[in-house]
This record gives C-alpha cells, sequence and structure tokens, in this order.
C-alpha cells in the first residue's frame, strides 16, 4: 500500500501538525495510508530534512507521495512544488531543497495560487496538490494550463563529498539522537578511489581518517558499532552506504565535540 509521508519542523505541542493530518484523512485517499517521516527536525532545518527524507524514501512502496513542510529560510515563501521522480511523487516549496533530495528527476510542476488561499504555502495549498496527485493516477500533465504550471526547479548547493587524487574530503551531515555522526563519503567513493591507487601501484590501499582536526583519527573501517570495545570509536558504512563515525555504547559526538559541517577527510597512504 503506497503512503502519504509527512517530513516537518512542525512539532508535536502545536495544532499544524494535527490540522494538516485531519485535512489530508479527509480527501479521497482510500489506499493511501498516512504515516510521519519525522515532525522533530529543528526549525527552517530544510537540509536536515532532507537528509532525512533522502535516505528514507527508497523503502516506501512505489506510488507514495512525500510532502516536505519544513519551513524556508526565504521571507517570501517561494511557490508550491509537485515533483515526479520515478515512482514517487514529493511536494514542497521550490527554493532549492528538491536538488538536495536528489540529482535529478522526471517532471515538475508549480501548484497556480487560488485567490482564497493565502500568498504563503499552507495547508490547504498541500491538500489541493494531494488531491489533484490523486485526481489524476500521477498524470499530472492533464492539469497544466489550470491547476499547474510546468516548472524548472530551483537548485541549490548541497554538501557533497569531494574526491581528489590521493583522498577524499567531505563532511559531517547529520548527528542522530545517540551522537553518532554521519558522512557525505560515500562507500562507492571510497572502493573506487581505492581500487585505482592499488591498481596504478601508488598505494597498499592504506589510509586514515582524520574527524575535525588532527587528533581523532581512525586507520580502519570496522563493521559496524560492536567492531570495537564498549566505549571506543569506530568508523564504519553504513545502511545509507555513507562513511558514519560512532562510539559503541556512547556519544561520539559529545566525546569528541562533532558536529555538523565539520570537515573529514580519508587521506590514502601513497607511495614514496
Amino acid at each position: 500500500m503506497p503512503a502519504i509521508t509527512l517530513t516537518s519542523d512542525w512539532g508535536k505541542s502545536g495544532c499544524y501538525l494535527p490540522q494538516l493530518k485531519g485535512s489530508l484523512l479527509s480527501l479521497p485517499t482510500e489506499g493511501f495510508s498516512l504515516e510521519t517521516i519525522s515532525d522533530s527536525i529543528e526549525p527552517f532545518d530544510t537540509e536536515e530534512a532532507c537528509f532525512i527524507l533522502r535516505h528514507s524514501f527508497p523503502f516506501f512502496p512505489k506510488g507514495s507521495v512525500h510532502i516536505l513542510a519544513v519551513s524556508g529560510k526565504l521571507q517570501q515563501r517561494a511557490a508550491l512544488a509537485i515533483v515526479c521522480r520515478g515512482d514517487f511523487f514529493f511536494i514542497g516549496e521550490d527554493d532549492g531543497r528538491f536538488s538536495l533530495l536528489f540529482e535529478n528527476y522526471d517532471s515538475a510542476y508549480h501548484l497556480v495560487p487560488k485567490a482564497v488561499e493565502c500568498d504563503f504555502v499552507e495547508i490547504r495549498q498541500i491538500c489541493r496538490a494531494v488531491r489533484l496527485i490523486m485526481e489524476s493516477g500521477g498524470r499530472l500533465e492533464a492539469f497544466i494550463g489550470g491547476e499547474l504550471e510546468p516548472a524548472r526547479l530551483v537548485e541549490a548547493a548541497g554538501s557533497r563529498a569531494v574526491v581528489m587524487p590521493g583522498q577524499i574530503i567531505g563532511h559531517i551531515v547529520h548527528v542522530d539522537c545517540f551522537g553518532n555522526a554521519i558522512t557525505d563519503i560515500g562507500r562507492d567513493d571510497f572502493l573506487k578511489l581505492q581500487s585505482h591507487l592499488i591498481n596504478k601501484g601508488l598505494s597498499d590501499g592504506s589510509y586514515t581518517i582524520f574527524a575535525g582536526g588532527p587528533h581523532l583519527k581512525f586507520n580502519k573501517i570496522g563493521r559496524g558499532y560492536d567492531s570495537v570495545e564498549p566505549g571506543a570509536c569506530t568508523a564504519f558504512f553504513n545502511s545509507c552506504n555513507l562513511l558514519e563515525l560512532a562510539m559503541n555504547g556512547g556519544s561520539i559526538a559529545r566525546a569528541e565535540g562533532l558536529e555538523r559541517r565539520m570537515e573529514i577527510m580519508i587521506r590514502f597512504n601513497i607511495y614514496g
């Protein structure tokens, strides 16, 4: 069963999230479940929201609709967009956030404002976007010229690891509730560079990971949290295939002062 999911910075204590959920449940959305991915995103933190949604949406059933209801930092709200990518639909402000979710998409549309709606993105507009997806069976081009207009999405610069000769430079992009630090360095980039250096006879493939400065170092990548003794730190590629720094049974972020946007470097040992 496909789902309608919510990722928001609206929290649990206000009325906005219940209003949106109630409005969505009042739509003719038979055959869809309503799921919350996260309602505790820090206010205005679209980067955090996009990181969580980026690594969550592929696990949902085909045809799911993902609502990214995180307030943008701009004083004037951007247009509300519906984006189609593969078997999924995404709804959110067109302020650059979608370029943090994926590198490409199939089609995108702006919702044409109605006179009865306010100038900013609100619950009625989100529900109207969901209704259009349901009524069209996903064939949104049928509403062009009326409810929708084709859109070329705004792009924003996001965190991307940089692969250089002999090293990879990335950053911490997420610190979870356990104090584990997740980076933007991917397994594929690591293995590809390591294999290249070995095949060219430039290195034996050994390396050092520097985290947050010269003092916290790792010389091997483990299997997971339990690849070291309790209280010890480790590095490994997690279920998102991203390099994660962790402490078995503790918080590496608190113990080592790691924060989002801190630089992480993998430097391979080059012969000579």
